[in-house]
C-alpha cells in the first residue's frame, strides 16, 4: 500500500509541474 501511495505523490508532482508550465506558457502567449 505504501507504495501505491508513493507512486500516486509521484504523479501528482508530475502534474502540478505540467500544470505551472502550461500556465508559463499561457502568460507569455497573452503578453
Amino acid at each position: 500500500m505504501k507504495k501505491r501511495i508513493e507512486e500516486l505523490e509521484t504523479a501528482l508532482q508530475n502534474c502540478e509541474i505540467r500544470i505551472e508550465y502550461l500556465e508559463a506558457n499561457e502568460d507569455r502567449n497573452n503578453e
